[in-house]
């Protein structure tokens, strides 16, 4: 530790103190901060004078009353001796030290909060049962493998039964049941206690490139004779590899992984840690140093850096060619805390039929039992009946006259006759999906059935990306009809590694293999408008861009508004680029995750997608292009309001890389960049790009300042106030225009327009010149508006829809207030993506219209949403015909949205003067309507609509009612419910 790092603790420990009137020592602080110091035991504990204060011979022991004390970061072996006496500790933070062993924290009887995350630590005290109020426990990446008595008492000897503990990132099997609760997890290790056996058992994972010779390898370690001309995997192959080590026989279970580029996506999500990686390359062929770079980088990446892995090459003794970039490839990789272990690199030949016979096959055996031996992971305790199951299961695999999967009621009796509790039986299939043993997802129709054998789910998907090209010319956007999909499963017409014909699929699996596909984000089964079933596959996209992309090309060069943006994805580091493999499926999983505003999604034939990129649309908003170049994501938009088309591709990435980091453990980073100039020539890779972050900054501090280009050879000064307009523009109403008047001044000039258009009697229905764009421009803001109110709305939208429009049934209704309650009114309810009334959707003509009478207690529940909801409605609905939307899936004429609207600006204008007040607080703070009584108001408007509408169709559960013509779905990019006509599923 530096000598200031030291110096900068005992001044914190000194201001803790100070004398007295009597010069005694006193303790001031309850609190102290010491973490990311470095420091160790002595100096920690160590005694010290500061004059400054007139201290002499202090230390940390003359602290006995703290309350909260933070060692976060320092290079701790031992606990204190003194910190065990601190027993008013409440909150004790020892993360990211050295530490072995606790003693003594045992006797901190008051200690609610403790924080030992990154230590090595595998065992806890006996006396943990005394800290019975602990509510928060974090263990994280220590290395608990096999339970012990003290983690048993401090789970269950407590006074408080909601105690948050975290055990992820250790190397034990037992420690993935503590995400299942306190209660499920002490009774699991209480099992372990007392029946468990221990298991010798871990994973070999074979990976490269295609025709590395990785099957090869495999039979060499197995023993068995070389094959020539062996043909390529498909999909991946899974065997046992028994070897004997100094604490008895370890069966390693290896995955030989397919090299195909376009099954990687079915791979990755089996890469775990604890296992051992094999990265294959042939010496017999010319091969890059960044191939294996890409494979090692991944390894790292999904394994949170704590991957083992090996570089061994094939074919060595015939013309071996050495490896370029060896060496960066060790510094990068190898070292302390690096992924590869000395030997970093072996050198092999397997065929024993050669001039030389096999070349370093035992010593490869011999480094793989040296790491087994060094690795706790590979013996494991597990309960004595899940074992016995687990192995039988096994067996049934390996039984080629056996479908290697089980139903779930089949499932449950193979178990509980092995022994295996009934109350266990889905945390026993859990823990076997986790490590890998089988595939079993406890949701929907997955959870219907078990599939023993991963690799024949990855079969299963990998016959849809490998199948040829059928007669939908749909398939060329990466949309297959369910039929052709189930048709393929029935007979993949695909040779086997042997040539033979690839089996074919039970269709009692149909279902599950579908849904695995839409849970991996490699499908999402679309409605198009010849009625068609499909799933959006992006893996079956075609590698060159259709016409329709470079027409929009040419539509957004001669469009007055384009906006021009850039994700940077990189490694959890920040530094490079994200692998190539991993941006190829992070791509294609956001296709999947966009699909609800892709362009074409209801008609194949306006379809833009391709392998590297993809256009989206949104109702008043534009249409934006997405395409991959690198490591990067760019997006150009057009139309009224471009930037919300940026927003929804910013959302889309951030909720995928949560996903990704909180599923696969994969920490993706996302730079969002704004470009410098629309005008500049350069090519696209070569021009500036400023991180929004920079600018924001840059012009809140000097708003006339300029910022350098950072194009390729370029120097020009850009102003920031300008770059700002890129990171600042909005569709959003600007802060000016806040208030309801002028709100309600730009909804009146709207309804105006819309008015002269349609008294003109335009055949086409379209505006042209200035009034266009200053319609489609406050359209656009309106909508947004709208869709803003339906974000703060979230937990009742979950429970049913938000957006509703309430018009009196006689269209002759005077505006007299006196005649308001008694008399009927329709409720029409709007789809929330289209923003359109359901009734006027094709196929849900006799849906989403309900009739009631107002009453007065009912009318006071909806006032505050129809002031903040109900006239922006009224003024988009007339709007669909006159704004460029396509008119051919609305099933009314545009008069009558002229008169729905008219209705609800009827009843609008029954509203007080009172009641228009709250008007101006709605409007002004959407962002926090759930904090203020406008927005209590509207969380209380729709609960009567959920309750009225349970009431109208007779069910619970709206999300069953086809009454509603809504259907919910789960809006990946917003991470909310969305209630939405059924073409937008």
């Amino acid at each position: 530790m530096s000598t200031s790092n030291l110096q900068a603790a005992q001044a914190r420990i000194a201001d803790c103190l100070q004398l007295d009137a009597e010069g005694n020592l006193v303790q001031r602080r309850d609190h102290l901060n010491l973490a990311g110091l470095g420091l160790t035991d002595a100096e920690l504990s160590g005694a010290f004078d500061f004059p400054e204060r007139g201290l002499r011979g202090i230390s940390l022991a003359d602290l006995p009353h703290l309350k909260y004390l933070d060692l976060t970061g320092n290079a701790l072996a031992e606990l204190p001796a003194c910190v065990a006496g601190f027993t008013d500790l409440v909150w004790l933070g020892l993360n990211f030290n050295c530490l072995q062993h606790v003693e003594g924290v045992e006797r901190l009887a008051g200690l609610q909060r403790l924080y030992l995350r990154g230590n090595r630590l595998a065992s806890l005290p006996d006396g943990m049962g005394n800290l019975r109020l602990l509510q928060e426990v974090d263990l994280g990446e220590n290395t608990f493998s096999a339970p012990d008595r003290g983690l048993l008492r401090l789970i269950e000897q407590r006074e408080n039964k909601d105690l948050h503990l975290n055990m992820e990132g250790n190397p034990g099997e037992f420690c993935l049941r503590a995400k299942d609760g306190v209660e499920a997890f002490s009774q699991h290790v209480r099992q372990l206690l007392v029946d468990g056996v221990e298991v010798r058992e871990g994973k070999l994972l074979l990976v490269g490139e295609g025709r590395m010779g990785k099957s090869t390898l495999l039979q060499a370690l197995l023993g068995r004779p070389y094959i020539p001309d062996r043909k390529q995997t498909h999909g991946l192959k899974m065997k046992p590899l028994p070897m004997e080590t100094c604490k008895g026989r370890v069966r390693l279970n290896c995955w030989d992984f397919s090299g195909q580029k376009e099954l990687r996506e079915t791979h990755q999500v089996f890469f775990t840690e604890p296992a051992i990686y094999l990265v294959v390359w042939n010496a017999g062929q010319t091969v890059d140093a960044e191939d294996l770079r890409q494979w090692l980088w991944l390894i790292k990446h999904r394994t949170n850096g704590k991957g083992r892995a090996l570089v061994v090459a094939t074919n060595t003794y015939q013309n071996p060619r050495p490896l370029t970039g060896e060496k960066e490839l060790r510094d990068e990789f190898g070292g302390e805390g690096g992924v590869l272990l000395a030997p970093e690199f072996i050198y092999v030949e397997c065929n024993e039929t050669g001039p030389e016979g096999q070349r370093n096959i035992a010593a490869l055996r011999a480094r793989l039992i040296e790491m087994i031996e060094t690795d706790d992971s590979f013996c494991q305790r597990a309960i004595g009946s899940w074992h016995r199951a687990q192995d039988d299961l096994a067996a049934l695999v390996a039984d080629e006259r056996k479908d290697p999967y089980l139903p779930w009621p089949e499932f449950e009796s193979f178990c509980t006759s092995r022994g295996v509790i009934h109350d266990d039986l889905r945390h026993f299939a859990k823990h076997q999906h986790e490590v890998g043993r089988m595939v079993w997802v406890d949701r929907g129709a997955m959870a219907q059935n078990v599939i023993l054998s991963p690799d024949w789910l990855s079969k299963a998907l990998g016959y849809i990306v490998r199948a040829r090209p059928g007669d939908d010319p749909a398939e060329a956007a990466g949309l297959m009809q369910e039929g052709r999909i189930h048709s393929i499963w029935r007979d993949p017409k695909l040779p086997d590694e042997e040539g033979r014909p690839e089996p074919a699929m039970p269709e009692a699996m149909f279902p599950a293999f579908r849904a695995f596909m839409e849970e991996f984000d490699m499908a999402h089964v679309t409605t198009q408008a010849d009625g068609v079933t499909r799933y959006l596959i992006p893996q079956r996209l075609l590698p060159n861009p259709p016409r329709r992309w470079d027409e929009l090309e040419a539509d957004m060069a001669r469009a007055p508004v384009t906006l021009r943006r850039r994700i940077d994805l990189k490694g959890y580091d920040g530094k490079r680029g994200l692998n190539r493999w991993l941006l190829r499926s992070f791509f294609f999983r956001l296709v999947v995750r966009s699909h609800p505003y892709l362009v074409g999604r209801e008609d194949s034939a306006r379809a833009a997608n391709w392998e590297q990129g993809f256009c989206i649309e949104e109702a008043y908003y534009g249409v934006a292009r997405v395409f991959c170049q690198g490591h990067h994501l760019h997006l150009e938009a057009s139309g009224p309001a471009p930037e919300r088309l940026w927003w929804r591709i910013q959302d889309a990435v951030e909720g995928l890389r949560a996903h990704l980091k909180q599923v696969t453990k994969t920490e993706i980073r996302a730079e969002n960049l704004v470009p410098c100039r629309r005008e500049c020539q350069r090519p696209i890779m070569d021009q500036g790009y400023f991180p929004e972050e920079i600018v924001v900054k840059k012009h809140a501090a000097n708003p006339g300042g300029s910022l350098g280009c950072r194009g390729l050879d370029c120097y020009e000064e850009l102003a920031v106030a300008e770059l700002r307009t890129g990171v600042a523009q909005s569709s959003r109403v600007t802060h000016d225009e806040k208030s309801f008047g002028i709100l309600d001044a730009k909804l009146n000039d709207i309804r105006t327009l819309l008015e002269r258009e349609h008294t003109e009697g335009r055949a086409d229905r379209k505006v042209a010149g200035e009034d266009r764009q200053r319609l489609e421009t406050g359209l656009a803001q309106l909508a947004s508006r709208l869709r803003d109110f339906g974000a703060c709305l979230d937990e009742p939208s979950r429970a049913g829809p938000c957006l509703f429009l309430v018009v009196p049934r006689d269209p002759k209704f005077h505006k007299d207030r006196g005649k308001l309650f008694g008399s009927q009114f329709r409720l029409h309810l709007f789809c929330e993506r289209l923003l359109k009334p359901v009734s006027y959707l094709r196929g849900t003509e006799d849906c989403g219209v309900f009739d009631f009478e107002m009453t007065n207690d009912l009318w006071k529940k909806l006032v505050p949403y129809l002031i903040a909801v109900s006239r922006l409605l009224a003024t988009l609905i007339p709007s669909a015909n006159l704004s460029g939307i396509d008119m051919t899936a609305l099933a009314q004429p545009a008069k009558d949205f002229q008169t729905l609207a008219a209705g609800a600006e009827k009843v609008h204008q029954f509203l007080s003067a009172e009641e228009r007040d709250v008007a101006e607080v709605v409007l002004t703070n959407n962002g926090e309507v759930w904090g203020h009584r406008p927005g209590e108001a509207q969380g209380r408007s729709l609960t009567w609509l959920h309750d009225f509408l349970k009431k109208q169709c007779k069910t619970d559960d709206l999300a069953t009612c086809h009454q509603l013509g809504l259907q919910r779905t789960d809006d990946k990019t917003t991470n909310r419910y969305l209630w939405v006509h059924h073409t937008q599923m």
